[in-house]
């Protein structure tokens, strides 16, 4: 959320071919922006107005609390409906939080930016080495995905990549989710972190770019 605004609507402001960023505007008035990418554990904002704030249902308690507070970085998990999930606030540079134990937390920094990552640790508290693997690409923000298409005439395989850019177009290095069809079809090693989703289990790897090839199967298309 944000301090000073909270009748705001979102509008898409720009996508790639597996990323957008959404802007929130109130009377017109861009507020905030976050980008989200497909399949990865990060989700980054950053304020033009105002500061970027966390909300949950509860205060400190049975359904929600802090498991980890290092530097730029804070770690909430909560536990609703018998649903328990960890979450790491990551600011950029210098950052400070305001009421951590309440269901309101504000993130201070000059850059007025932060990125919210998913922990994929749902039977409890993550552990710091779970924890300290994501927080080390938080801020390698990710601003758009090139996926390029590349068929073998010979045998009819084709060639996914995903390639992942910063602001300036260059190639960066983030943690990335990889879902059953990517996994299953490429050789990229993926770590010991994984976590079940509607599609499969994805499996993460640290990396700026993977592929996966897709055999020919005829009439039908491979499924995951």
């Amino acid at each position: 959320g944000n301090t000073d605004f909270s009748n705001m609507d979102a509008y898409l402001k720009h996508h790639s071919d597996a990323s957008m960023t959404v802007e929130w505007r109130q009377n017109e008035a861009a507020i905030m922006q976050a980008t989200f990418v497909h399949g990865s554990p990060y989700v980054y904002f950053k304020a033009y107005q105002g500061e970027l704030s966390i909300r949950t249902l509860r205060s400190d308690g049975n359904e929600k609390g802090i498991f980890y507070e290092q530097a730029n970085s804070l770690g909430v998990w909560t536990r609703v409906a018998g649903n328990h999930n960890n979450f790491l606030v990551t600011g950029e540079g210098d950052t400070s939080f305001r009421n951590v134990s309440g269901s309101n937390i504000t993130v201070g920094n000059e850059a007025k930016a932060l990125t919210l990552t998913y922990l994929p640790e749902t039977a409890g508290v993550p552990s710091n080495a779970l924890t300290t693997f994501f927080e080390a690409k938080a801020r390698a923000v990710v601003k758009t995905v090139e996926i390029v298409f590349d068929v073998n005439p010979a045998n009819g395989e084709v060639t996914v990549s995903h390639a992942y850019l910063d602001e300036q177009g260059v190639a960066i290095e983030t943690i990335i989710g990889l879902h059953p069809l990517h996994w299953k079809y490429s050789e990229r090693e993926t770590s010991a972190h994984q976590v079940r989703s509607a599609r499969g289990t994805l499996k993460f790897t640290q990396t700026d770019r993977f592929d996966y090839r897709l055999p020919s199967v005829g009439v039908l298309p491979a499924l995951p």
